[in-house]
């Protein structure tokens, strides 16, 4: 499958589904459109995944159990609080995208009350404009990277930013992320976590012809 040019990055890609592997990993919140498109259908899924042991996901050991050729992956790290990774790609007339918060990442403990910035860096991968031959799927893939401060408001209990096309309405529970984003006017579910130290978060969605996969990671300021 080739992809066009769209503004940011493009490459070629092929995934395998699989909701469930045996390497350490389980998808949690999922988001599923299927549309008619082109000579056929297109199909389009977004998960978080949790991660049980200290691999990044995806990792060689999931590509081969997955059947995954030709993945596009993404990550965001901090050097202190840990990383999210992220990965989009497409097998026949599904395009899928998967993102979670690596094992190990510190974010400290849990904030009780009262407000706190965070300045995070962020990557996100998309599959938008997406088109079925009937049997496979071709569009583009953008890659985007900025900085998003985001606003938590741990007495009532949301976080929030505005960058560029990636719009953040979070929800804080404890030390549990949850809530929306909307990245280029796709609305899309928030999961990660949040503490003292820092914030850590996977996004995911999908529409009728595009997924998103990213994630955002920073300390408190």
């Amino acid at each position: 499958m080739k992809l066009k040019l769209s503004g940011l990055l493009v490459t070629a890609l092929a995934l395998s589904a699989c909701a469930t592997s045996t390497t350490g990993v389980t998808t949690t919140t999922t988001t599923t459109t299927t549309t008619t498109s082109g000579s056929g259908s297109v199909t389009t899924t977004s998960s978080e995944v949790v991660l049980f042991d200290s691999r990044e996901l995806p990792n060689a050991e999931a590509r081969r159990t997955l059947a995954w050729s030709n993945v596009e992956f993404g990550a965001v790290n901090d050097t202190t609080l840990g990383g999210v990774d992220f990965v989009v790609g497409t097998q026949r007339e599904t395009a899928r995208g998967y993102t979670g918060v690596r094992a190990g990442t510190d974010i400290g403990v849990t904030i009780a009350t009262g407000t706190a910035t965070y300045t995070t860096d962020y990557t996100v991968l998309q599959l938008d404009n997406l088109t079925s031959d009937g049997t496979n799927l071709s569009g583009d893939l953008i890659r985007d990277s900025g900085q998003i401060v985001l606003t938590a408001d741990f007495d009532t209990g949301g976080l929030t930013g505005t960058d560029k096309d990636l719009v953040v309405a979070g929800t804080i529970a404890g030390d549990n992320l949850g809530g929306a984003v909307t990245y280029r006017s796709t609305d899309g579910i928030l999961g990660g976590n949040i503490g003292d130290k820092g914030v850590a978060g996977a996004f995911h969605g999908s529409g009728a012809d595009t997924v998103f996969a990213g994630g955002f990671i920073g300390p408190q300021d």
